[in-house]
């Protein structure tokens, strides 16, 4: 990744932070597949549905928001299924956690190519 100019634009701050963002998807993509596995935190107060929600719902704002569009629309997938579920106050099921594991590696690879660009 490249310093930012001596003088950066709006522009080049929004191109470091983008790149930021790519460099780091292969770490969230993980961190939700380690919150699909782990068991909840009882103290956490937050249910192991609403944390994976939570996580598919900000990778999908912060890639709308940097108008990376192939990660937002291959996550939006797995928000669907966590968002349904979670307001619905259910665990996720074991065919639900497969189709998020799926979707979660289908965004890797996409993320795979974007690394490559940025």
């Amino acid at each position: 990744m490249t310093d930012l100019p001596e003088n950066p634009t709006y522009d080049d701050k929004v191109a470091q932070t983008r790149r930021r963002f790519v460099h780091s998807l292969n770490g969230r993509l993980d961190a939700i597949l380690e919150a699909m596995r782990s068991t909840p935190q009882p103290d956490s107060g937050e249910t192991q549905t609403r944390h994976i929600h939570r996580l598919l719902h900000d990778m999908a704002g912060n890639s709308a928001m940097l108008e990376l569009e192939g990660i937002e629309s291959s996550i939006r997938k797995g928000l669907a299924i966590a968002e349904r579920v979670d307001a619905a106050r259910q665990p996720l099921s074991d065919t639900e956690i497969k189709e998020i594991e799926t979707i979660v590696e289908q965004t890797r690879s996409i993320a795979t190519q974007l690394e490559e660009q940025y």
